[in-house]
Formats: C-alpha cells, structure tokens, sequence
C-alpha cells in the first residue's frame, strides 16, 4: 500500500497532536515515537527510487553480507542514491532504540564503505 506525501504528512501532524495531547508533556515513551515519525517523515523524502536502493541494500545484508555477494549487490546501486539516504537516515537511526534501526544503519555504513573503497 502505496501512502503519498501530503497524506503521511497528514498522519505524522495528527499522531503527534494525538501523543501530545495524551502524554501532557514529554517522556520518554513519547520521545521514541517522535524519533519514529521523523524517521518515517524522513523514508518518505527519499522519493521511491532511492527507497527502493535502499531495501535491495538491506535485502543483501539480511542474506548474510558475504562476499563477493555483498559488495555486488552495493555496486548494482546508485552510489549517490546510498550517500543521500545515509545523510538523511544515519542521524536518526543513531538516536533510535530500535533493533531494526540499528540493523539499517549496519547495512547503510558498511555500504557506504564499499562505495568509498570502490
């Protein structure tokens, strides 16, 4: 299921009036989930080509990330594309308790070293 932009946008303003509404302030419950809107507002920016770069990244990594495979599956990608999702994912996924999170960020750093040895 395909979500556009203004609509995401929508859901993200609404989830964060509804948390702060519920919360009455900041915690750190509500904190996590910020951080997961911000993500998730930050995916969307992307634009579906560089998302789709990405999840072929993560796919080759969940596969085991061995080489010549690995480093195959990074130089099939656009390498700007890779250096754009890592500046505006790294940050956040940094800030994120969240194994997923940390699991892209392994695959997006290792990638950006095959594309910097290249």
């Amino acid at each position: 299921m395909k979500v556009s932009k203004k609509r995401l946008r929508s859901i993200i303003r609404e989830e964060r009036s509804r948390l702060l509404s519920e919360q009455g302030g900041w915690n750190a419950e509500f904190e996590n989930r910020s951080r997961l809107l911000d993500f998730a507002q930050a995916w969307s920016g992307l634009g579906g080509a560089v998302q789709e770069q990405v999840v072929s990244v993560l796919a080759a990594w969940q596969e085991g990330a061995h080489e010549p495979d690995w480093s195959d599956a990074v130089y099939e990608q656009n390498p700007n594309a890779i250096e754009m999702a890592g500046e505006k994912l790294m940050p956040l996924l940094r800030n994120m308790n969240w194994e997923p999170a940390e699991e892209l960020m392994d695959a997006l750093e290792e990638a950006l070293k095959v594309i910097n040895e290249g």
